[in-house]
């Protein structure tokens, strides 16, 4: 097997690993595709691991690119919760 189908049989292994959408949504970019496709992987990325700062950051700069500032400042608010819940000692927010 080489590397291509080696990898191809890895994703199909753990199709619910955020950092692989992560990663399409980012080979996709590069590759200029369609604002729908490359945003439902990076939602799919974020739906499966809404930690991710870092890719928030990303998919927000991608939607202000893109002229997408709403949904840019949703993207962003969305991860604020769950940074806060992170960070936070878990008797703080436990009642």
């Amino acid at each position: 097997m080489n590397k291509q189908e080696l990898e191809a049989v890895a994703i199909k292994k753990m199709p619910a690993n955020a950092e692989v959408d992560h990663t399409k949504a980012e080979i996709m970019q590069e590759m200029h595709g369609s604002l729908s496709t490359v945003s439902a992987l990076y939602e799919k990325s974020l739906q499966l691991d809404p930690y991710q700062l870092k890719v928030r950051d990303e998919y927000a700069r991608y939607l202000t690119i893109n002229k997408q500032y709403k949904k840019a400042l949703s993207v962003l608010w969305g991860g604020m919760g769950t940074a806060y819940l992170r960070i936070l000692p878990k008797w703080s927010y436990v009642s």
